[in-house]
């Protein structure tokens, strides 16, 4: 069962400059950084005030999802990210109704946009 928003996924070129832009304007505050190599990108997860979360993401060079998305859309939006108490059976459901899983991992999957009204949702696995 989807029990609320994981958070807010944005390509950026710059992290640094958008975790200062993040910072300076909305009172953010970095909870950690990752580098995924495999997929080509470094995020950084920001909290606001209120509690939620945006993941600022950037390229690490020229190749992988962020890259692509960037050099067809330029920066802004990416995915919204739902947490799931039920991961496993919820991915199952969404399968059942015919939504295309795109990517799959240890505890999230990723729904096509165009099987879900044109926005990438991240279902990720909800930490107890």
């Amino acid at each position: 069962m989807i029990t609320g928003i994981a958070h807010i996924g944005i390509c950026v070129n710059h992290i640094e400059a958008a975790v200062r832009y993040f910072e300076e304007n909305f009172d953010a505050t970095v909870q950690n950084r990752v580098e995924y190599p495999e997929m080509g990108q470094i995020s950084t997860y920001l909290t606001l005030k209120d509690g939620q979360c945006l993941e600022v993401m950037s390229p690490m060079g020229d190749t992988g999802v962020v890259a692509e998305f960037l050099a067809k859309k330029g920066e802004g939006f990416h995915h919204l990210s739902l947490k799931s108490d039920t991961w496993e059976s919820t991915i199952a459901e969404y399968e059942e109704k015919g939504y295309r899983i795109v990517s799959k991992g240890d505890g999230y999957a990723f729904l096509h946009p165009k099987s879900a009204m044109g926005i990438l949702y991240e279902i990720c696995r909800e930490e107890k």
